[in-house]
């Protein structure tokens, strides 16, 4: 029981490492992309004030912090959301085409980020990491709210300017 328990921390331990790389790269890709939507709505819906990544940085930084031990685990950054996040649609003629598939690509990282921060949530709550889980509570919400968000500028705005053009 106790090397199932040393294994699940240093699981831990790995994940939130690489989250905190993944994030960081969100931040950086959506540098990129909110000047280049198409649309004000995508712009501003996209802009590192409207997310929520910088707080859930913050949030991961003290998630870690409550870590005891060191890890026998040698993490390695790289995992699918941050492979994901660095594949981010390059630029396209058509504004609202490509409005769709930065709509799309963002909305893919957002599913792969709150699976992530669930899978984290649950296991600190195994770990007895109470402020923690709660902590990583809030960035599950954060991001099913921005996920909503995207999906209604998908259905209201982006879709139906597509349709119109």
């Amino acid at each position: 029981m106790k090397e199932a328990l040393k294994i699940l921390n240093d699981l831990y331990r790995q994940q939130l490492k690489q989250l905190i790389a993944a994030e960081k790269k969100h931040l950086k890709c959506l540098a990129k992309l909110a000047p280049a939507a198409g649309t004000d709505e995508l712009k501003s819906a996209i802009s590192r004030d409207s997310m929520d990544i910088e707080q859930n940085l913050e949030r991961l930084t003290q998630c870690k912090s409550w870590i005891k031990g060191k890890s026998s685990v040698k993490a390695n950054a790289k995992n699918s959301l941050s492979t994901l996040i660095g594949n981010y649609p390059k630029r396209m003629k058509s504004s609202i085409y490509y409005d769709i598939r930065i709509l799309k690509y963002i909305q893919e990282c957002f599913m792969l980020k709150i699976v992530t921060y669930q899978n984290l949530q649950l296991m600190a709550g195994i770990l007895q990491q109470e402020h923690p889980v709660v902590l990583l509570e809030q960035c599950v919400k954060d991001n099913q709210n921005s996920y909503s968000y995207l999906v209604q500028i998908s259905a209201n705005i982006i879709y139906p300017e597509a349709l119109a053009n």
